[in-house]
């Protein structure tokens, strides 16, 4: 992730993930207004909030990337493994 701040941390990731900000709280098991503060710079993650979301993005980039058809040249999606 190239961002610097928790803010921009955690939107990219989200969108990343195609995930709503409710669907990225249940997976962080933290409230949806947690995510729109944090999505808005209003205030940061607790650490233990900080690790969890370290430990998506590390999930996230461990997965294998997309293939692409040949045929078509479409990429196929492939979900995070536990997600």
């Amino acid at each position: 992730m190239d961002s610097n701040t928790w803010k921009d941390r955690i939107r990219e990731l989200r969108k990343r993930l195609g995930l709503s900000q409710q669907a990225l709280a249940e997976k962080l098991k933290c409230s949806i207004s947690s995510i729109r503060w944090w999505e808005r710079g209003f205030c940061e993650p607790s650490l233990e909030f900080q690790r969890r979301t370290i430990a998506l993005e590390k999930r996230l980039q461990a997965q294998k990337p997309a293939e692409t058809t040949h045929d078509t040249g479409k990429v196929k999606k492939r979900p995070l493994p536990g997600l």
